[in-house]
């Protein structure tokens, strides 16, 4: 059987990166294999291979979502959509993974910050300023690897752990700009592990889920340098002029 370590690349991750006491060496089985769809019939299969529980819930509103969570350390929502049957939730082509958060007032400053570091997860805040959100929208118009299902959801844990440290740290910036020019904390020390050798190559061997997060850290300083080079394209906004 072909199979991948997204178990002990993503869960076994998962727990060094989210805490976890303890975490399953699962393998996915048939990583090149497809998932037809997101309903829970086809993406159970996938979950059950990653040690994650769910079970499947609906909103107050009468909404059908799948709860998930990986061991008591962090829990999350799957929402299904675009589907062929929007009652049922059978045939959907779409699914959101959204992880909640909830406690004092949030900084905006700081979930702003990081929704631009980070374009692989949109984050925001609820109304009311005292629930955050970070989300991640997948599509599989014709299918999806089973690996790919399985990569996507061990990176949006690993960055819905970073978005849990920034939003309860309440770190701020002095300008809404500061993160792409400055890189941020993070994306600075990993430019210093590099100059030091060695981590690009350790990253080279790594799994692909694992090799993610250099590119994560990589996107704001990659906007920077675009906007900077003046052969790169850059659409123009023009200023609509009011009738009277």
């Amino acid at each position: 059987m072909v199979g991948i370590k997204v178990g002990a690349a993503a869960i076994g991750m998962m727990a060094a990166t989210i805490g976890l006491a303890a975490a399953q060496d699962a393998e996915i089985s048939k990583p090149r294999g497809i998932v037809a769809n997101f309903d829970a019939t086809h993406l159970g299969p996938v979950l059950d291979e990653l040690g994650i529980a769910w079970q499947e819930r609906r909103t107050d509103d009468g909404g059908r979502y799948i709860r998930a969570s990986v061991g008591t350390a962090f829990a999350f929502n799957i929402v299904p959509s675009a589907c062929g049957d929007s009652v049922a939730l059978t045939d959907c082509v779409g699914v959101s993974f959204i992880a909640l958060y909830g406690g004092p007032q949030m900084n905006y400053q700081t979930v702003s910050a990081f929704n631009q570091r980070y374009a692989f997860t949109t984050a925001g805040v609820l109304p009311g300023g005292r629930d955050a959100f970070i989300s991640r929208y997948e599509i599989a118009d014709y299918g999806i690897a089973r690996g790919n299902v399985a990569s996507s959801i061990a990176n949006f844990a690993y960055l819905a752990d970073r978005f849990k440290n920034e939003i309860s740290s309440g770190v701020t910036t002095v300008a809404q700009e500061g993160f792409v020019s400055d890189m941020s904390e993070n994306a600075l020390n990993r430019k210093v592990a590099v100059a030091m050798g060695g981590e690009d190559e350790a990253l080279a061997h790594a799994a692909p889920a694992v090799r993610h997060r250099a590119a994560f850290e990589a996107v704001a300083e990659a906007v920077r340098m675009l906007n900077a080079t003046e052969q790169a394209p850059k659409n123009k906004i023009q200023n609509a002029v009011a009738k009277n």
